[in-house]
């Protein structure tokens, strides 16, 4: 049965909507130049573009070295600017509903699609992916100068032996994701109404284009979580402890297994759900406060036969009810 239930849950990432102001973008932009020049110069001097120097290592070393320098520089160049970009955006689009909409807050929340919620893990693989390539970029150097180099110190291979542990485990998860993608489709989650009001019950169908045979029932978890900001133990976490991290608490949360229906000529399901939302308007979506609050749905599934079991993850609009507040649906 639904209730509360307040505990810390993991292995999701944080909602608060954050953005760079203007001068915090440009600092950071100008911190990525000197990268960005400095691998593209590596590049082109190691493919023998940029003439002058002699190479001491194999010209091949040379451009992973450039890559990972460039694109460590890229990413400081593109992602401040395009994180100030969004947040004039959604805050010049927020003032104007305020004005224009006072009853209908999940318009200035957030930009729903009323329709449905689409997979949070929907382009999590491409993401990992950018971050292997970097990683491996920057590590080919050490690798060579530890097991090609005859002067390299014998201690530099377990060195490296940590970071060859992330990115295995990268490269894991991320083809982890994309499997996941390939194997069931486009998972999404229609609403049969928008918003969901707290007191009425949060009617939706999840759609998964492509479901293996083996799979006889989904579990469906709704939760309310709320991000804190705490401080970890400096005993606990050592030198440089100490510092602020993002936690997720679930205060309220409710369990449905539900059995799968008839499949499709193409393997794919519609499983529609229905889970009773508590009254108290404590517990509505408010995206944009600080910490947020918000609500998920969380559908899983094990899958023997497909080699990789079916998760997905889905913001919803769950608010409280406004006087004369408009329904779509």
């Amino acid at each position: 049965m639904p209730g509360v239930e307040r505990r810390t849950i993991n292995g999701h990432q944080s909602r608060k909507q954050a953005s760079l102001s203007l001068g915090c973008a440009i600092f950071v932009m100008l911190f990525g130049v000197p990268f960005a020049v400095a691998g593209l110069l590596v590049i082109l001097s190691a493919a023998d573009v940029v003439k002058g120097g002699v190479w001491h290592i194999p010209r091949a070393v040379g451009v992973s070295m450039g890559l990972a320098f460039f694109i460590a520089g890229a990413a400081l160049l593109v992602f401040p600017c395009r994180s100030w970009l969004r947040g004039r955006k959604e805050s010049e689009r927020a003032e104007r509903l305020r004005e224009e909409k006072p009853r209908e807050p999940w318009l200035v929340d957030h930009e729903w699609d009323p329709s449905g919620a689409e997979n949070d893990e929907r382009k999590s693989h491409v993401a990992l992916f950018l971050f292997f390539v970097l990683l491996f970029c920057f590590l080919v150097p050490f690798h060579w100068f530890a097991f090609f180099d005859r002067e390299a110190p014998w201690f530099v291979g377990l060195f490296l032996l940590p970071f060859d542990v992330v990115l295995g485990v990268v490269l894991y998860v991320g083809l982890k994701s994309w499997l996941r993608l390939r194997r069931y489709g486009d998972v999404r989650l229609r609403f049969e109404r928008f918003p969901f009001y707290l007191g009425d019950s949060l009617a939706a169908t999840l759609l998964v284009p492509r479901l293996p045979a083996d799979v006889k029932a989904i579990t469906l978890t709704l939760r309310h979580v709320e991000e804190r900001i705490a401080r970890v133990d400096q005993r606990r976490a050592g030198h440089g402890g100490g510092r602020p991290r993002v936690l997720r608490d679930q205060i309220y949360a409710g369990v449905r297994e539900i059995d799968v229906p008839l499949r499709d000529a193409w393997g794919g399901v519609e499983v529609p759900a229905s889970v009773p939302l508590p009254t108290s308007a404590d517990f509505s979506t408010r995206l944009f406060d600080d910490p947020p609050r918000y609500w998920e749905m969380e559908a899983k599934a094990a899958a023997a036969a497909a080699g990789v079991d079916l998760y997905a993850l889905f913001l919803l609009p769950v608010y409280a009810r406004p006087e004369a507040a408009p329904q779509t649906r």
